[in-house]
């Protein structure tokens, strides 16, 4: 008997564990059914927008990655290198040393509008890349192409900045940590759009190509309208002169053709002289040779 106790004894103790996993199971099952319609609300509501059949999201992220490269990057700097060539051209007038080292200030580098466009470029990367990954590219082009400017206009322009601590990577590595999470979660949001997205995009075209077929039709009854009205010809008011005959059939001209007199085109190289003497072997091979193809007219 005592035996038999101890037996039981790990039974009655593997329930409370059994219990924990039914409830961890039934946690994760309700997580999991909250993320689907979470999910599906917002592929929902994506999808409901007009805007987004036509151009959708992903055209316009990557409309804002391509012009973050030119104007974030490019504008504001080629911006701040105009300035000081400006005041330094300035300078060259001034007398006193105080406004002339004024004028030679360098600028302020300004760490903070740097963080802020390259950690929103990772943003948009990691969020929208799933849907078109040519924004991996777009980004990394754009991150590596404002390290080389700025690297380059820190070291020729602007000021010694300030040294920073640890602090701002922890800040840095807590954001990417964020935008991994927006990245996972976005990645079957877009998935499950695609099918939809290919479907409103084929309907789109069809529109398109239908709406284009009407309005080249309704074009085309406006113009011929407009010609009508404006540039008509009644043909049975024409008068040519020729009285309804035919150009063979006109008088006084020598060339005219009697095509039922006709029956055969005989080249006139055959009956030409040269200089009043007949060649007979080279008026024999031109007559030959322009006479090969003959006219039968019937």
């Amino acid at each position: 008997m005592l035996h038999d106790e101890l037996r039981e004894e790990p039974t009655s103790l593997s329930e409370p564990f059994q219990h924990v996993a039914q409830c961890a199971s039934a946690a994760f099952g309700a997580a999991q059914a909250t993320f689907r319609q979470v999910t599906g609300e917002l592929v929902t509501r994506l999808y409901g927008f007009d805007w987004y059949g036509e151009s959708g999201v992903v055209t316009q992220m990557v409309v804002i990655a391509i012009t973050d490269i030119v104007l974030l990057v490019l504008f504001s700097e080629v911006v701040t290198l105009c300035r000081v060539v400006a005041m330094r051209a300035l300078a060259r007038f001034k007398r006193a040393q105080r406004s002339i080292n004024a004028l030679y200030e360098p600028p302020v580098w300004r760490f903070a509008d740097r963080y802020a466009h390259m950690l929103k470029m990772a943003a948009v990367v990691l969020v929208f890349a799933p849907a078109a990954p040519i924004l991996y590219f777009i980004g990394g082009t754009s991150l590596l192409l404002s390290a080389a400017v700025q690297k380059f206009m820190l070291i020729k322009v602007y000021a010694r900045p300030s040294a920073h601590d640890d602090d701002l990577a922890k800040r840095s590595r807590v954001f990417l940590q964020a935008l991994l999470f927006l990245h996972v979660t976005m990645a079957p949001i877009f998935y499950a759009e695609r099918s939809h997205a290919v479907e409103r995009a084929r309907a789109y075209a069809t529109c398109s190509q239908r709406a284009s077929g009407e309005e080249r039709g309704f074009l085309d009854e406006v113009f011929g309208g407009v010609a009508a009205l404006f540039f008509s010809r009644d043909e049975e008011s024409e008068d040519s002169g020729a009285g309804g005959r035919r150009f063979q059939e006109a008088p006084g001209r020598r060339s005219a053709l009697d095509l039922n007199s006709v029956d055969e085109y005989v080249c006139p190289a055959v009956e030409q002289r040269k200089g009043g003497v007949e060649t007979g072997a080279l008026a024999s091979w031109v007559g030959g040779a322009c006479c090969s193809q003959l006219l039968i007219v019937h």
